[in-house]
């Protein structure tokens, strides 16, 4: 009886244990991810930033929320907003300037944050702090668009050179036709000088 009593005993401890160890696993592994976002990053998506905003260089998506979807189907269509991806927001804006226009005190195409920040002054210089550090242009679809102006820009260069280089042949051109049309008068008043003296 014992020994089946100890057999029974394994099993039920066995049986528990499986779960409780998966879900002390899974906890730890919680943690750890929260642990590995950034201060900066977890404001952001805590304050709700990711209900307008996207950061594709953080695989961070725009939240979708229920009543949006309602109001967009019972509304007519709106213009559609023209919010930022901030992927790469810290090739174009600083830190200070970030905090005053989450303040409400910076203007952005004259307009100002459509959200006033309502935390804590340290958790917003964490946050602002976190932003300015966010450089993927290509992320942000930037790279691409200043690849393609670079290019327009080397292409208009060489026009402007082939342009440069064709106005001086001209004016070279010009200058030899002058050259020659004064030549010609020169030979013409000869001819005419020497008719003249053989009369």
């Amino acid at each position: 009886m014992n020994q089946r009593f100890a057999v029974l005993f394994a099993t039920a401890a066995v049986a528990l244990a499986v779960p409780l160890a998966a879900t002390v696993a899974e906890e730890a592994a919680k943690a750890d991810t929260k642990a590995k976002i950034p201060a900066g990053q977890k404001l952001f998506l805590d304050n709700g930033c990711n209900s307008c905003h996207t950061m594709k260089g953080q695989g961070i998506e725009k939240k979708k929320s229920a009543t949006a979807t309602e109001a967009t189907a019972s509304t007519p269509a709106a213009a559609p907003s023209k919010v930022p991806d901030l992927s790469a927001v810290g090739l174009e804006r600083d830190q200070a300037w970030m905090t005053k226009f989450l303040l409400k005190t910076e203007t952005l195409h004259d307009k100002k944050h459509m959200k006033t920040w309502k935390g804590t002054e340290a958790d917003l210089a964490t946050l602002t702090a976190w932003l300015a550090e966010q450089k993927n242009a290509e992320a942000a679809g930037l790279k691409a668009a200043g690849d393609k102006a670079d290019a327009a820009a080397q292409k208009a260069d060489a026009a402007g050179q082939k342009a440069d280089e064709a106005k001086q042949e001209a004016t070279e051109a010009k200058q030899d036709a002058d050259k020659a049309a004064d030549q010609a008068k020169d030979a013409q008043k000869d001819v005419e000088k020497a008719k003249d003296q053989g009369k």
